[in-house]
């Protein structure tokens, strides 16, 4: 391998670690907003269940 091949070599390998990295920064975010949206859903849900339970027992 000469040296013009090598550095091309690190230079593909390079970038293909960046666009990796790149994807992965978007997983960890798309999980983010899901483990977000997640929590948002079971809170509407204890609170509507709550007030459920309030007029249960005041029925």
């Amino acid at each position: 391998m000469s040296m013009k091949e090598m550095e091309e070599a690190d230079a593909s390998t390079a970038t293909l670690r960046e666009r990796q990295q790149g994807r992965d920064e978007r997983e960890k975010e798309k999980q983010r907003k899901f483990v977000g949206q997640c929590k948002a859903k079971r809170r509407r849900t204890q609170e509507e269940g709550e007030e459920s339970g309030q007029r249960r027992r005041a029925g």
